[in-house]
């Protein structure tokens, strides 16, 4: 039944022309919950991006993270998608699924005086302005000496903005976090939002944690 579901997919990717899918995972939860360890946790949103291994773990747990850790995620990702009440997962190539949308990084909250007048925000807020521009302001979550980068993409065949966080080990025992604005402009028809972080070794180091 599995795979037929994965034919089904298949049969909408060719239809939807998306080039960047590689091929169905099998290995990967079909139901919910995913961890198992978490049985109130349930998935809100239509799309599910892995892009990390920070994202595997959240997702699925430790059990399940460990045999995807040697994952080639520097040129590829996980999409999740309900279909008929099952998670079909896809292996999809990142160069064919995403595109850069140009964008702007400011540390701290810049312009919350035009937003509301509010100093700060929980979490991730995404606010729009006039002429289809947005700010999305973000916190980076880190040991104290931590450093973050960003980048904002746009899924081609689905209507999904992602913000990559590079998250940089800074070789400090103590929790901290730092808050930044990205600034960029909103395409159009876009449903979903997600913000999605990689963890690095040290500054400087390409490798994931």
């Amino acid at each position: 039944m599995r795979l037929l579901f994965g034919f089904l997919l298949l049969s909408i990717n060719s239809f939807c022309q998306d080039s960047s899918v590689v091929k169905i995972i099998e290995d990967l939860p079909s139901q919910e919950p995913f961890d198992t360890s978490r049985t109130y946790h349930r998935v809100e949103k239509a799309y599910v991006y892995i892009i990390g291994t920070k994202d595997l773990y959240d997702i699925f747990g430790y059990e399940i993270s460990t045999k995807f850790w040697e994952f080639n995620f520097a040129d590829y990702h996980i999409l999740g998608q309900q279909i008929n009440n099952q998670w079909i997962w896809q292996m999809r190539e990142n160069q064919k699924a995403f595109t850069i949308i140009p964008s702007t990084t400011k540390f701290g909250y810049a312009g919350t005086k035009v937003a509301n007048g509010r100093t700060s925000f929980f979490e991730d807020t995404l606010m729009r302005a006039p002429k289809d521009s947005a700010r999305w302001y973000t916190q980076g979550h880190g040991d104290c000496f931590a450093r973050f980068e960003y980048a904002v993409v746009q899924d081609k065949y689905h209507p999904v903005v992602l913000l990559k966080e590079w998250n940089y080990w800074g070789g400090c025992r103590a929790g901290g976090s730092k808050a930044y604005t990205i600034s960029f402009i909103m395409p159009s028809n876009i449903a979903q939002y997600s913000k999605n972080t990689i963890l690095m070794k040290k500054y400087g180091d390409e490798s994931e944690d």
